[in-house]
């Protein structure tokens, strides 16, 4: 196939789109982070880790698509093999930032720690629990068991 600059451009809408969600996502991220500053200072809280996704996934995620979609066919020369597929990663997309976004705001059992002190506190007679997340001590390929060693092939 003979690469012209007409096979080789794609419609704007795609790049477009995901730009513009991208900036959606953005103002999102400023309109929680102005109703709720304090939830960056403190580690893995809900809305903190809220806002982190919807800046890095959500903004930074979406201009990057969108910039590779418009210049990955110049760069390399040659065509997208299908850039109607840029309309499907763009749903895909945008719905996933928007549920995990949801899912850490409106549920905080989905944040390590967070689920296992909600079961905790559901036991009859405990007042008060404190979750902390340690790894010590660290993991080993000792700690496997024998069959478990032959099936990864270490031993």
């Amino acid at each position: 196939m003979i690469v012209t600059s007409k096979n080789r451009t794609i419609p704007l809408s795609i790049p477009r789109g995901f730009f513009f969600l991208g900036e959606g996502f953005l103002l999102a991220f400023a309109l929680l982070f102005a109703l709720h500053p304090e939830a960056l200072a403190v580690p893995r809280h809900p809305l903190g880790l809220a806002m982190a996704h919807l800046f890095l996934l959500g903004f930074g995620v979406g201009v990057l698509l969108g910039a590779m979609h418009q210049l990955v066919p110049v760069i390399l020369e040659a065509p997208l093999y299908r850039h109607r597929w840029g309309y499907p990663v763009m749903l895909h997309w945008g719905l996933g930032v928007a549920l995990l976004v949801t899912g850490f705001a409106w549920n905080p059992a989905l944040v390590p720690g967070d689920a296992v002190r909600q079961a905790l506190s559901r036991i009859p007679g405990v007042e008060e629990v404190q979750v902390e997340l340690t790894f010590d001590p660290p993991w080993t390929p000792a700690r496997l068991s024998e069959k478990a060693r032959r099936a990864l092939g270490w031993g």
